[in-house]
């Protein structure tokens, strides 16, 4: 009896051990699976598809080891806060996606003191929230991000999607590349390898874009310069809407109002928008939408220059939005200003999903872009010296947090 009566405790205590230790790392499985289940369902919201979320999730769960009816299996994927026949029809960016998976397990020494099975359960919550990157290079492969100067971004990641090279300095929180690194430079931390491309965190601005006016005859190949204003002194205000290409030359001083400058093909053959010369602009609560087919903005003077987005959006453009080259507009922009004095001030998020992008800091050290600025675009070159730091932290450019998206786990 004694006997007895010990292997019965050496087997419950076996069970602990062997049992609990078994259960404890179907559990790590089955977290993995579930964690990975809400992320694919948050990222059919992500990119605009909010109706495959649920399948989606439940296949990847199934991918990963754990299929619902199955093997004593149960999978439920919900949206918390969504009471609706079919919720997942009624989804947008925002909504968490919310996987739970139970399974049934046989134990095996712990049934000498009557526990046949046990139930184990993991849970996850996935949902699109404010990224807070403020430097992201879209395309794979391409030009990439070259840095020739001093870059810090103390408060915001820095994204590069294809090739990192140059030879200046970076100084971000964390610095991501998924093309190849060789970059001369200094970097504060070591740029670390991204197993995928990030994708672009904001496209779901591109499905809805601002509506797209005509231009009149005074706003066609408008060329401002000395002889512009009212008082032929150059001096101009401009109403926001609809232009056919915008040229500031030398011994212009224009502002723009309030509101969105919509830009078209310049009838005159040139860019959508020319500062040029001493030219020189001011702006605030505005935005810049180049539409399709409509040129490049071009910044190549040495005059001050002076844009504040609107943090409360324009139009159908999100808060904290300056510029946005339309995707069917793929020609390369330059806000450089001569690349000899830094006297561009841009407070707001420059966006140019398809177009290269170069920016030229003053090599004297003063910087070109304020710490309110947030570069997306398909490949980025900076020259000089910059400072950036806007991101879902901002509340003065930002007061519902960050427009850039990205999928996070939350529970």
């Amino acid at each position: 009896m004694l006997v007895s009566f010990g292997m019965i405790t050496f087997l419950a205590a076996a069970g602990l051990a062997v049992d609990m230790g078994y259960l404890r790392y179907e559990r790590r499985l089955m977290q993995s699976a579930a964690d990975s289940a809400a992320l694919a369902g948050a990222t059919d919201e992500y990119w605009g598809s909010p109706g495959n979320a649920q399948g989606d999730a439940a296949t990847v769960a199934t991918q990963n080891g754990f299929t619902n009816g199955s093997n004593n299996t149960t999978v439920n994927v919900t949206f918390p806060g969504v009471n609706l026949p079919n919720p997942s029809l009624a989804l947008v960016p925002g909504t968490p996606v919310q996987v739970t998976i139970s399974q049934i397990l046989p134990t095996f020494f712990i049934q000498v003191v009557g526990s046949n099975s046990s139930t184990i359960t993991a849970s996850a919550t996935a949902t699109v929230g404010s990224s807070e990157s403020c430097m992201v290079a879209l395309q794979v492969g391409g030009i990439g991000m070259v840095v020739n100067g001093p870059i810090s971004a103390g408060n915001c990641g820095v994204v590069d999607n294809g090739p990192l090279s140059g030879g200046g300095s970076i100084t971000s929180p964390s610095i991501g590349v998924f093309g190849v690194n060789s970059f001369g430079g200094g970097s504060s931390p070591i740029a670390a390898p991204m197993a995928q491309p990030a994708p672009d965190p904001l496209a779901y601005v591109q499905a809805n874009p601002p509506a797209i006016g005509t231009c009149t005859a005074l706003n066609s190949n408008l060329v401002l310069g000395p002889l512009s204003g009212p008082a032929m002194n150059g001096v101009v205000t401009l109403p926001a809407t609809d232009y056919c290409g915008i040229t500031i030359n030398s011994g212009a001083v224009v502002t723009f109002s309030p509101g969105l400058f919509i830009l078209h093909a310049n009838t005159g053959g040139g860019p959508a928008l020319l500062i040029t010369g001493t030219g020189a602009a001011t702006g605030s609560n505005v935005a810049f939408y180049s539409i399709p087919g409509a040129g490049a903005t071009i910044f190549n003077g040495t005059g001050p220059i002076s844009f504040g987005a609107n943090p409360n959006g324009v139009s159908t453009l999100p808060g904290g939005l300056l510029f946005y080259q339309d995707p069917g507009n793929t020609a390369a922009t330059d806000l450089s200003q001569g690349g000899t004095i830094g006297n561009v001030t841009l407070s707001g998020i420059l966006y140019f999903p398809t177009a290269d992008l170069t920016l030229t800091g003053s090599l004297g050290g003063s910087p070109l872009i304020t710490e309110d600025a947030v570069v997306v675009a398909q490949s980025i070159t900076l020259n000089g010296g910059f400072t950036l730091g806007s991101d879902s932290t901002n509340t003065t450019l930002f007061p519902q947090g960050s427009p850039l998206e990205s999928v996070t786990l939350v529970q």
